[in-house]
């Protein structure tokens, strides 16, 4: 699944992530953001993947692409 979030708030705010994949027993492996902001490198940059999280802090006048794998 992949989500893209714009946060144009001068301040970082809190993401719940929530994955509903209904009947097929997918279970999350792990969530790969992709993050572009006004600070340097911040172009498309890859962070590290994160296990199965359930929060995200989006970074403050950033668009973060969030791609979440499943097993």
């Amino acid at each position: 699944i992949v989500a893209v979030y714009v946060n144009a708030a001068p301040e970082a705010q809190r993401l719940t992530l929530q994955f509903e994949t209904g009947q097929r027993g997918w279970k999350l492996r792990d969530v790969t953001p992709y993050i572009t902001s006004d600070r340097d490198g911040d172009e498309l940059r890859r962070a590290p993947a994160m296990g199965a999280v359930k929060e995200y802090e989006l970074p403050a006048r950033s668009v973060v692409t969030l791609v979440a794998r499943f097993r």
